[in-house]
């Protein structure tokens, strides 16, 4: 069966490309890892790189929605470029794709160049683009849309609980988070995600008895933390990460304490700014969300009325490139 509009992604589920679903109409096929040994990576590579040249020979979309990294699959969208003319493809530009280890691939500057666009998340990342690859014409930002939510539970004064989902990635602090656990006793932390490797694993084992490493949960459980919690934390060392934690965050009207950086000053006003790698400065942020949550709830829910508005007119312009 043809698919007329197709996102291909390489992970297991992503809100961000979810959450775009109905505005775009699109249909997503996720490629998560079929191998986790290191060692079977280059098999891994080859593996999701058949199955998705294969999926989209099957479906020939009239728009194809690749993300980046791996780099890749940019050669992969401009053959099907050259090959469907009247076809629209589209990057979906991560963070990570702007890293030594996939932008410095031979020719992706010209192949960036013969997609019909390429989606950046924010103003940060469009301006790290164009450090990299140079000006162009066919680059739009366009940040994660909130998440659609019916009518989320009330929040429960019982517990004072604190949310920090996790990828595990290196710029996430979670070491420094556990000593600003430790000196918060009576609150509990709930750390999502599944932990990549040993240093992080023996962190978990010798967490304070106030936080709970969920591990790996679905996305009906992830949300029904969100719901119960009384703020989200979002951490990275990273300058020009926008943070999905903080997104979701903000579609459930939830209390947020983020990183003090640029990009989440800019995206996300209404939070409690902290020091990612000063647990005091973690600590005294959680501490006094806590105590005005009401005041940080407010200023999430008028900053999802903003975001929206911002996401609305950014796709709108990416669409009349695409659809006019």
């Amino acid at each position: 069966m043809r698919i007329n509009k197709l996102m291909v992604a390489w992970v297991g589920y992503q809100r961000r490309a979810e959450a775009m679903r109905s505005f775009w109409e699109y249909e997503i096929v996720y490629f998560p890892k079929a191998f986790r040994n290191k060692a079977l990576l280059p098999l891994d590579y080859l593996w999701r790189l058949f199955l998705t040249a294969t999926t989209v020979i099957r479906h020939r979309p009239s728009e194809l929605w690749i993300q980046a990294p791996p780099s890749f699959l940019i050669y992969l969208a401009v053959i099907y470029k050259k090959a469907n003319k009247r076809a629209r493809v589209l990057a979906d530009i991560h963070n990570s794709f702007l890293r030594k280890k996939w932008s410095t691939m031979p020719l992706l500057p010209w192949c960036l160049s013969q997609l019909d666009a390429i989606v950046v998340h924010n103003n940060h990342v469009k301006k790290s683009y164009e450090d990299t690859f140079g000006s162009s014409t066919n680059v739009f930002v366009l940040e994660d849309r909130a998440i659609e939510v019916g009518s989320p539970a009330r929040r429960s004064n019982q517990d004072e609980s604190v949310l920090f989902p996790c990828s595990f990635d290196e710029d996430e602090p979670i070491d420094i988070v556990l000593a600003a656990a430790k000196s918060l006793p009576t609150v509990r932390f709930f750390i999502t995600g599944r932990p990549k490797s040993g240093y992080v694993r023996k962190l978990a084992a010798s967490a304070p008895p106030n936080v709970v490493f969920t591990g790996f949960i679905s996305i009906e459980e992830f949300d029904s933390l969100l719901e119960r919690a009384s703020l989200v934390l979002g951490l990275t060392t990273r300058p020009d990460v926008q943070l999905s934690a903080a997104n979701e965050a903000v579609s459930y009207g939830k209390a947020m304490v983020l990183s003090d950086t640029p990009t989440l000053r800019e995206l996300f006003p209404g939070a409690r700014f902290v020091e990612s790698t000063d647990p005091d400065s973690i600590r005294a942020g959680i501490a006094d969300a806590l105590q005005r949550t009401d005041h940080f709830e407010e200023a999430s829910r008028s900053t999802l009325a903003v975001k929206a508005a911002r996401w609305r007119a950014q796709a709108e312009r990416l669409g009349r490139v695409l659809y006019e």
